[in-house]
C-alpha cells in the first residue's frame, strides 16, 4: 500500500526524529545505533524489493534502480570509522553514482508517462543528496542543471494544460512545478557560491511551497487530495527552509509563522483521522512524525542558544 517512494521517505522521518532525539540528549551513541538501525531498514527494503521480481510493472526499473541506492546508502552509513577514509570515500561514491542513476531511470518513465511529476521531483531530491556531504552534492550539479532546464518546460506545459482546464494542469501541479523549478535553481546557486541568485531563488520557491500548500489544503477540503499529499507538501516546504539555512539564507519570521501555522492544521486534522484502514494510519502516524520532529528541533536549537549565551 506504499509505494517505495514514500516508504523511504518515511524511515528517513524516523532517522530525523531519532538524530534529534539523540542531539537533545547530546547522546554519540544514540546516534550511533540509530544510524546503524536506519541502515538495517533500508538493506531490508531494498531486498523485499528485489524479491518482488515484477519486470512488467510501471517504474520497475526506476524502482530497483532505487532499492540499490536504498542499499548503498545503507553501506554507507555502515561505514561510520573515521581512520577508513578509502572505504568512507568509496562508499559515497557508490551512494553519488546510484544516485544519478535511479533519477536518470525515472526520468526516462516520465518521459514515457510511466511516472509522475512527484515520482521525479523525489529522483531529483535523493539525487542532490545530504547538503551536509559536499562530494555527494557537487557530483549531483550536471544532473540538477539538467532537472532544471526540463522544469522550465514541465512549468509552461503544466500551465498550458491550466490554461486548456486539462487535469495535469490542475491548481497544485502548477505550484508543484513551480515549486521545484525554484528549488533546483536554490540548490544550483547555493552550490555555486551565488548568494543573490541564491537568494532570490529561495523567495521565489517560499511563496511557491506557501501556494502549494495552499492549494493542496483546498483540493484536501474538497475531497480531492489526500492528508499524504498535505504532509507532503508542508515537509517539502519545511525542508526548503533547511536547505535556505544551510546555504545561509536568512528565514522570514512571517513564513516560518505559516509553517507553525501549517503544521498545526495538519496535526488536527490527523487527529480527526477515525477511520485508519489502508496506509491512513501510516500517513497519520507520518504527520505524528513531522510535529514531534519540529519540537525535538526546537528543542536542540533553545539549547544551543542557552549554551552561547551562558558562554563567557
Amino acid at each position: 500500500m506504499l509505494p517505495l517512494a514514500d516508504y523511504s521517505d518515511q524511515l528517513a522521518l524516523a532517522l530525523k526524529m531519532e538524530l534529534a532525539a539523540a542531539d537533545v540528549r547530546g547522546s554519540e551513541a544514540g546516534r550511533s545505533e540509530a544510524l546503524a538501525a536506519h541502515a538495517q531498514q533500508l538493506q531490508a527494503a531494498a531486498g523485499l524489493l528485489q524479491q518482488f521480481n515484477q519486470p512488467a510493472a510501471r517504474g520497475w526499473q526506476a524502482d530497483l534502480a532505487q532499492a540499490d541506492f536504498l542499499a548503498a546508502e545503507a553501506a554507507a552509513l555502515a561505514t561510520t570509522n573515521p581512520q577508513n577514509a578509502a572505504s568512507r570515500a568509496q562508499a559515497r561514491q557508490l551512494v553519488s553514482d546510484r544516485a544519478r542513476n535511479q533519477y536518470a531511470l525515472r526520468l526516462a518513465d516520465f518521459e514515457d508517462g510511466l511516472a509522475t511529476l512527484s515520482d521525479l521531483s523525489h529522483a531529483a531530491s535523493l539525487m542532490a543528496g545530504d547538503l551536509s556531504e559536499p562530494e555527494i552534492a557537487d557530483a549531483a550539479i550536471p544532473g540538477l542543471i539538467d532537472y532544471q532546464a526540463r522544469m522550465q518546460q514541465i512549468l509552461i506545459n503544466t500551465e498550458n494544460l491550466a490554461q486548456r482546464g486539462a487535469d495535469g494542469g490542475r491548481i497544485d501541479h502548477v505550484h508543484q512545478a513551480q515549486f521545484e523549478l525554484s528549488r533546483s535553481s536554490l540548490l544550483l546557486a547555493g552550490l555555486s557560491k551565488n548568494e543573490p541568485t541564491a537568494s532570490t531563488a529561495f523567495q521565489n520557491a517560499d511563496q511557491a511551497g506557501r501556494d502549494l500548500l495552499a492549494s493542496e489544503a483546498r483540493l484536501y477540503d474538497s475531497g480531492t487530495a489526500t492528508l499524504f499529499d498535505l504532509a507532503q507538501s508542508w515537509s517539502q516546504w519545511q525542508e526548503l527552509h533547511r536547505q535556505a539555512k544551510h546555504f545561509e539564507i536568512e528565514i522570514p519570521e512571517a513564513s516560518s509563522r505559516q509553517q507553525q501555522s501549517g503544521l498545526q492544521r495538519l496535526t488536527e486534522l490527523a487527529d480527526r483521522q477515525t477511520d485508519l484502514r489502508g496506509r491512513i494510519a501510516a500517513d497519520v502516524t507520518m504527520v505524528h512524525s513531522l510535529k514531534i520532529l519540529m519540537d525535538l528541533r526546537q528543542l536542540a536549537e533553545d539549547a544551543d542558544t542557552s549554551s552561547s549565551q551562558s558562554s563567557p
